[in-house]
């Protein structure tokens, strides 16, 4: 009966750390892709895109269903056996529970974002309702990222600390949505300065909170990269995309622009060796988990600024991007399902956990070059624009993680490879089928800006 009791608390626990942060997480994460269905003006094609996502979304949470309903029993038998392991157990609970809200929070995304797009063309009344609808909507999963950010800082640190930084720094978020939301698609107002300016508040608020408890403060006795991995995306990608917009292209961008990029890239590297002195399981898995937010977050952050830069060109390379990552996010979820393995996935974290950080971190890492080469002056100056960006941001780049993927996940849970190679197939052809949509929309627009052009010329 104690060990019932044990149990049934410690779920209720991950229910409430791991929902709200799902639930947040989640919808951030499909930012990109929603809008591409706002600012798509071709009907056929958003509806193409609606269709593909929500059909492909319930086939998943059907197959995620079926995986709780199968590992459920697992994590009580094996709770039950021994109690010290309840903790490392319930690891795949919290997955399973990750996983279901954060598709719920997608299927909602798609469907709401799709009916205020449907309202914004109406008038001018509705468009001022919409934008606090908006407000309300980007607001929300910044709350859920809010409480789920501090229950697991108070996890990490009884004294507080951690949960302070990472509360005060969601708060600086859910300022910065609900400021950008007040601002049109394709405007470049007040809203999206002062978004951008939040971010990178907010930002350096958990970086230096998370360097001044990691490596100065005396009572620092956890080593791990949550706090870094999740706030380091927004210090290059925000500066860059927000408080730079409509400022001429000079030294001083690309200056600014490479230290984030080396805060990005570089620093949780560093972070994760000082991680390897850590010996317990959970914190090894925590800093896993957080290093697979730093893509979600760096998309995020590329998304929002990105997808309202004046080069128009960009727009279909963030679009690309967005794809990507939401179908990445998709193979990684039907591969939850194979975690059920649990012991030889503990045994494996124990002995190699901090190399998967590293290796993640180097994957996510490569991707961002792309980007980075793709969106700079010197970029577009040698060509790359219009010519092997593309090539690179739509097949090599997907196509060269999902190797490393493949690689990674057969050697941590020695499964069969074909299943893997299913799941990353499913989760790249929706990404491709996105990616050309939103191509094909951006290549349309160009000619007709061009013929327009050639017209006037003509006049």
């Amino acid at each position: 009966m104690f060990r019932k009791s044990v149990l049934k608390e410690q779920h209720k626990q991950i229910i409430r750390t791991a929902t709200p942060l799902s639930v947040g997480f989640g919808f951030q994460s499909f930012m990109g892709i929603s809008e591409v269905l706002v600012v798509a003006r071709s009907g056929a094609e958003s509806l193409a895109g609606v269709s593909i996502a929500v059909s492909l979304a319930w086939m998943m949470y059907l197959i995620v269903i079926g995986f709780v309903s199968a590992s459920i029993p697992l994590i009580a038998k094996a709770a039950a056996k021994n109690q010290d392991q309840a903790a490392q157990v319930s690891v795949l609970s919290t997955l399973v529970i990750l996983a279901c809200t954060t598709l719920f929070g997608m299927m909602a995304l798609f469907s709401t974002v799709h009916f205020i797009h449907l309202l914004s063309v109406s008038s001018e009344m509705t468009k001022a309702v919409t934008a606090w609808v908006k407000a309300a909507m980007f607001g929300f999963p910044a709350m859920c990222l809010f409480f789920g950010l501090r229950s697991i800082g108070t996890a990490l640190d009884q004294t507080g600390f951690v949960g302070k930084v990472l509360a005060i720094s969601a708060v600086a978020h859910l300022a910065a949505l609900m400021m950008f939301s007040f601002d049109s698609p394709w405007s470049f107002g007040w809203g999206a300065f002062g978004a951008g300016l939040a971010h990178s508040v907010a930002s350096w608020v958990a970086l230096l909170g998370s360097f001044y408890y990691f490596f100065l403060s005396p009572k620092s006795k956890i080593k791990t990269v949550f706090p870094f991995t999740w706030a380091l995306p927004n210090l290059g990608l925000e500066m860059k995309h927000h408080i730079l917009l409509g400022i001429p292209v000079t030294a001083r961008i690309f200056l600014v622009e490479g230290f984030g990029y080396f805060l990005v890239l570089i620093l949780p590297l560093l972070v994760t060796a000082v991680e390897i002195s850590a010996h317990t399981i959970g914190l090894r898995i925590a800093s896993i988990s957080a290093t697979l937010a730093l893509g979600v977050s760096s998309a995020v952050a590329a998304q929002i600024g990105s997808a309202r830069g004046r080069n128009s060109i960009n727009i279909a390379f963030v679009y690309s991007k967005s794809a990507f990552e939401l179908g990445l996010a998709i193979s990684l979820l039907c591969m939850i399902g194979l975690l059920i393995k649990t012991p030889l996935l503990l045994r494996y974290l124990e002995n190699e956990g901090a190399s998967i950080s590293i290796i993640f971190i180097l994957l996510i890492a490569a991707y961002q070059a792309v980007v980075v080469i793709q969106t700079t002056t010197t970029g577009a100056l040698l060509g790359f624009e219009k010519t092997i960006a593309p090539l690179i941001a739509t097949v090599v780049g997907p196509w060269c993680t999902c190797l490393g993927l493949i690689f990674l996940i057969t050697r941590i849970l020695e499964i069969n490879i074909q299943i893997v190679w299913v799941c990353l197939v499913i989760g790249y052809l929706f990404s491709s089928t996105i990616c050309v949509l939103s191509l094909n929309k951006q290549v349309s627009h160009e000619r007709k800006l061009v013929t327009e052009n050639d017209i006037n010329q003509a006049d």
